[in-house]
């Protein structure tokens, strides 16, 4: 008996590819932006109040920083729950198949690494990985 496996396209595959690559440039950013607010002496109250009242060009920067961290932290939070997400897809395929999909889309390893990790040839990567976006673009 077939498992039902929930639809993806090619194109969400494409934006998985290198997610944990992406969560992990959002979080140095993050930091930095952290490491720049102490040294321009932001203290963390500002970051919940968010300045009411700017009182010039240096509580402008502070509110710009505060929320350019909040945005990144919105985009860490999206890509985090898009990773999960896709997990949960790749464990309804096979073990090898969400093996391999999930050293591909969430690890970004290469089709060759792949093989290397795995003791299979390049062209069994290609075959169960093909067969396992065949699985995921239906429904």
């Amino acid at each position: 008996m077939k498992k039902e496996v929930a639809c993806i396209d090619k194109e969400q595959l494409s934006e998985l590819l290198f997610v944990n690559r992406r969560i992990e440039s959002k979080m140095r950013q993050i930091k930095r932006l952290n490491e720049l607010m102490e040294d321009i002496g932001l203290i963390t109250k500002y970051e919940h109040e968010k300045v009411q009242h700017s009182g010039g060009s240096s509580e402008d920067l502070k509110i710009k920083l505060i929320d350019c961290k909040d945005k990144l932290r919105t985009e860490v939070v999206e890509l985090v729950v898009a990773r999960e997400k896709a997990k949960n897809l790749f464990k309804r395929l096979k073990k090898k198949e969400c093996m391999i999909m999930e050293m591909r889309y969430i690890e970004g390893l290469p089709f060759k690494e792949i093989a290397e990790r795995t003791n299979y040839t390049e062209v069994a990567i290609f075959k169960i990985h093909q067969s396992a976006v065949k699985k995921l673009k239906s429904h």
